[in-house]
């Protein structure tokens, strides 16, 4: 994740940044790097209460997430709910979206600002962080400090094909993403809803996932990689890549060297 900076702070200008890159400089600088990266996320994929299923029933109820705040807010360094938590499938662990779970999101921010009054939030929408669940997503209108966060695997049967987590995508294998105008345009929609309603909504964004999995044609990961990237930075979307150097990598743990078809595509 990128070091923290306000939205009033940081304007529009888009930001580049590795996540696991990130977390190893945190590393680096010990506990206090962690601090100084001074990101709370909440909702990461848009479920209050994945931090609360510890069984796969019955599905947490509202209840069960109010107590989840209670408890994160002891942490004192805010929360991540949702995403470290996600099942493959939904209700796989127990955990099955509702409507109201969305009605909690002042209240864990209320807890988060009891410990951190004055750094950004990540709030991310339902359906894993999906763009087209944005508009279904209500915030504070008071709290101002908030940064909106989506992912983005589409078409969905070329970033996942050959996915182990996903049945069936094996006989997804040699999807190609050729950068044709069709394809462009897919991109380009998706991005324009997310900028639509930024502007709407006054809120920057922050584009916190994409990636093509390794079982892509590396080619045209490049392709799509490049393209999503310079199209986010086109509409004032900063960005982080999934991921650094497991099945999504841009980095080559058994070389010890960056694969540079996917570096360059991110990093010109």
């Amino acid at each position: 994740m990128p070091a923290a900076a306000s939205p009033r702070a940081r304007g529009n200008a888009p930001r580049r940044a590795f996540v696991s890159a990130a977390a190893k400089a945190a590393l680096a600088a010990g506990r206090a790097g962690w601090r100084a990266l001074g990101w709370a996320t909440l909702f990461g994929s848009g479920c209050a209460c994945a931090a609360t299923a510890a069984s796969p029933a019955p599905p947490p109820s509202p209840e069960g997430a109010s107590r989840a705040a209670a408890l994160n807010a002891r942490l004192g360094r805010g929360m991540n709910l949702g995403n470290a938590l996600e099942a493959p499938r939904e209700g796989e662990w127990g955990v099955t979206l509702q409507p109201e779970y969305f009605a909690l999101i002042p209240e864990a921010i209320g807890a988060i600002r009891q410990t951190n009054p004055d750094r950004a939030i990540l709030v991310g929408p339902a359906e894993w962080n999906s763009v087209r669940a944005l508009e279904g997503l209500v915030l504070p209108a008071q709290e101002q400090d908030l940064i909106v966060t989506f992912h983005y695997y589409e078409p969905f049967r070329f970033t996942n094909q050959g996915a182990e987590w996903v049945p069936g995508s094996s006989a997804w294998l040699g999807t190609k993403w050729q950068g044709m105008p069709r394809e462009r345009r897919a991109i380009e929609q998706d991005l324009d809803l997310a900028a639509r309603w930024a502007k709407k909504n006054g809120r920057p964004l922050f584009l916190g996932e994409f990636g093509a999995y390794r079982k892509a044609e590396l080619a045209s990961r490049a392709a799509w990689t490049a393209y999503v990237e310079r199209q986010a930075e086109q509409r004032g979307i900063s960005w982080a890549y999934w991921e650094f150097c497991a099945g999504f990598g841009a980095y080559d743990r058994s070389r010890g060297a960056w694969n540079q078809e996917l570096l360059r595509a991110l990093i010109p």
